[in-house]
């Protein structure tokens, strides 16, 4: 099934440089995606240079963190890999010496969902004196079970993960906890849900005052996922060992991001926005998303293949209009690089023809159960 996106849209000017750009701004109404159409591009958010010699990689001629330029055999993945990440974090704000808060968390409600599953209502301290609200999804088990942990886009947040059948997210929280068995968190993304910014009345106003201080929203995701591990890593239930990621739409740029950050994190899905930096990066998408900087040093491919030899599945709906934009290109280039590393069976791909811009469950399911195996019972048919 085709998803049907609507938007509104508003007008904001962004001061940048002594310059001013006119944004048209889509605001997200629910099922639909946040996209800005600019009539002047805007500099990007502004970050510290690192040390001329840090990495000892050229700033001109091909990427400097491009995998094939680093990468001529596979002995030499590990330190291009370590060169990646390490560049990565600088330009999102992650200093190497980083850690979580403390974890301080409270449980609101707790709903039996399903058989055998509860779902609590829980918020945990993140960075910026925010609290994250999000569902968990716990089997009864008193052994140790995989853990996953589901990203949505934009739109109404956690709760189309958790109930919302038809939705973009397609309720996948609650069918992977109820299939499978497993431990599933579901998190609101900041200024969606009942994530809320104080004195930003939307995502909009948010991003834009991020970007107002040289900071990244991507960034801020990337602090919260150090929270979502220290409150999983909390349940008796969740196995670490046994963890992994999905993200639909603005969640999967996401996950992709959270995945290539953490080393915990052994699967994980990226489904309908794996696409090229020229439009994801462009003012035709939401600058949410935006990490401008990466785009100067590496392609798309060379950032997922930096998952590797972790486990990647890429699922497209190919009604999705996000597909038309090199999608399989963008995969072909990304099977080469598995293909050279020997990885091959550790990058996947599920294609759907007559479907839109959604997680499809059962195949999602069935790439966690192939890596983790059973969680608190057998896949239920």
């Amino acid at each position: 099934m085709k998803t049907t996106l609507t938007a509104g849209s508003s007008q904001r000017r962004l001061f940048s440089g002594g310059q001013i750009a006119l944004w048209q701004l889509c605001l997200a109404l629910p099922l639909a995606l946040c996209l800005i159409t600019a009539t002047a591009a805007a500099e990007a958010p502004a970050a510290e240079k690192p040390p001329a010699n840090m990495y000892g990689a050229s700033m001109s001629g091909p990427p400097p963190y491009g995998f094939w330029q680093n990468v001529k055999s596979p002995d030499q993945f590990d330190k291009w890999r370590a060169n990646v990440i390490a560049y990565y974090k600088h330009v999102i704000g992650i200093k190497p010496s980083y850690e979580p808060l403390p974890l301080d968390a409270a449980y609101a409600e707790s709903i039996p969902v399903g058989k055998n599953v509860t779902r609590h209502r829980i918020e945990y301290a993140t960075t910026d004196g925010l609290r994250i609200p999000a569902y968990l999804f716990v089997p009864e088990t008193k052994k140790p079970v995989p853990a996953i942990i589901v990203y949505h886009g934009h739109g109404a947040g956690k709760i189309n993960a958790a109930e919302g059948e038809g939705t973009n997210e397609n309720a996948l929280a609650k069918y992977l906890a109820e299939k499978l068995g497993y431990v599933v968190l579901a998190p609101d993304a900041r200024s969606f849900g009942e994530f809320k910014i104080p004195k930003t009345p939307n995502h909009v106003d948010y991003f834009f005052s991020l970007i107002s201080k040289n900071k990244l929203y991507m960034g801020k995701l990337m602090e919260d996922g150090y929270q979502d591990i220290a409150l999983l890593s909390s349940i008796p239930q969740a196995d670490m060992k046994r963890f992994g990621a999905a993200g639909i739409s603005m969640g999967s740029w996401r996950t992709l991001n959270f995945a290539a950050l953490h080393d915990e994190v052994g699967a994980a899905v990226v489904t309908g926005l794996y696409i090229p930096w020229d439009y994801l990066f462009s003012p035709k998408h939401c600058r949410c998303q935006h990490i401008p900087k990466l785009a100067t040093k590496l392609a798309a491919d060379d950032f997922a293949a930096a998952i590797f030899p972790r486990d990647l599945m890429i699922q497209w709906g190919q009604k999705d209009s996000f597909y038309k934009m090199d999608a399989e290109g963008l995969i072909d280039r990304t099977k080469k690089i598995a293909d050279f590393m020997g990885y091959s069976n550790h990058f996947i791909v599920d294609r759907h023809p007559e479907m839109g811009h959604r997680f499809s469950n059962p195949e999602i399911a069935d790439f966690f159960h192939k890596r983790f195996g059973d969680g608190a019972w057998a896949p239920v048919k």
